[in-house]
């Protein structure tokens, strides 16, 4: 059970530009990305994997043949394989990257489709929902998805049989037990499950994630029959 706290990490790397792996999620990898000041990146695409980005702090931009879009703290954002963009911001800008391990970055010479990469406000999103648990897909990315949990309550002691499981811990209470003990999550706590590896999540009040996992992930209680944690409503 790997936990970091995304803000702590940001905070230790100070102004300094970077890019650190903060999970591993089966084939994909989860990195931190600290801008200090205004910056943008070359126009390139990744040629084997999706792109998914999730922002932290401030405001950045994705360019695309298809316009801008506008990315402000709490919203996520899919670029789809081989579409050429570009990512900017006028100012400071903490986000995530989630795509394959080892995926080479390509330059190009010229946007090459019209999209326009789909964006979803995730923190606004959860505040809509009128529901103490819920838990729906709000991005694929190559062969796994990217979910918003939204839940409350004591949940059964379980493992997923077929994938490894992270979360972004945003807003709430949430307790963790495992088998090295119970920890407190904090906002911007990044949770890592390995596959099989048996948690017991227990929510006093109604709590945001974000999860990064498998399509088709399978929940497996401790008796051994399946759940359906996962609710798509």
């Amino acid at each position: 059970m790997k936990n970091t706290n995304i803000k702590v990490l940001s905070d230790s790397l100070g102004q300094r530009k970077s890019r650190t792996t903060v999970a591993e999620c089966n084939d994909h990898i989860v990195e931190l990305v600290i801008e200090p000041g205004a910056f943008s990146t070359s126009l390139g695409s990744y040629h084997h994997s999706d792109l998914g980005i999730y922002v932290l702090e401030g405001t950045i931009e994705v360019t695309a043949a298809g316009g801008k879009q506008k990315l402000e703290s709490g919203s996520f954002c899919t670029v789809s394989r081989m579409e050429a963009h570009q990512i900017s911001s006028n100012g400071k800008a903490i986000y995530l990257s989630y795509l394959r391990d080892r995926c080479g970055w390509t330059e190009e010479k010229s946007y090459t489709t019209t999209f326009l990469p789909k964006v979803v406000n995730v923190v606004d999103k959860a505040s809509a929902k009128d529901t103490d648990h819920c838990n729906f897909v709000i991005a694929n990315i190559n062969d796994h998805e990217v979910r918003l949990g939204i839940h409350k309550g004591d949940y059964n002691e379980h493992h997923h049989s077929n994938s490894d499981e992270c979360f972004l811990f945003l807003e709430g209470k949430y307790f963790l037990a495992h088998m090295l003990g119970e920890e407190e999550l904090e906002c911007f706590d990044f949770v890592s499950v390995n596959k099989l590896e048996a948690h017991k999540p227990y929510m006093p009040k109604r709590t945001f994630l974000l999860y990064f996992h498998k399509k088709g992930i399978r929940t497996v209680n401790y008796e051994g029959s399946e759940l359906n944690f996962f609710t798509d409503v």
